[in-house]
């Protein structure tokens, strides 16, 4: 399962781009993706953003400008047993 993490203008165009390729919000879960839209990014709300994650693959962080999500959800995974691979602005 793929997690995905967004926030303000670029949930917004998330949704847009999923749109455009024919996806809908219902049937994300079907295609084993997760939606998440964080109401404040700065301090993250740690216990829904984690019980939203739960045993996902991968989290993919999607915002604009600065990694503020990224960076606070990697402090976040660093310690779990179960440490999906995070992918956004700093990664491979």
């Amino acid at each position: 399962r793929l997690a995905i993490v967004s926030t303000g203008k670029a949930y917004n165009d998330l949704l847009q781009a999923f749109a455009d390729l024919g996806i809908d919000t219902e049937n994300t879960m079907a295609r084993g993706l997760a939606l998440y839209k964080v109401g404040m990014s700065w301090p993250l709300e740690p216990d829904g953003v984690l019980r939203f994650i739960g045993d996902a693959d991968e989290v993919l962080v999607v915002e604009e400008k600065q990694a503020f999500v990224e960076s606070q959800l990697a402090t976040l995974l660093i310690n779990r047993s179960h440490r999906p691979r995070l992918v956004g602005k700093r990664d491979e």
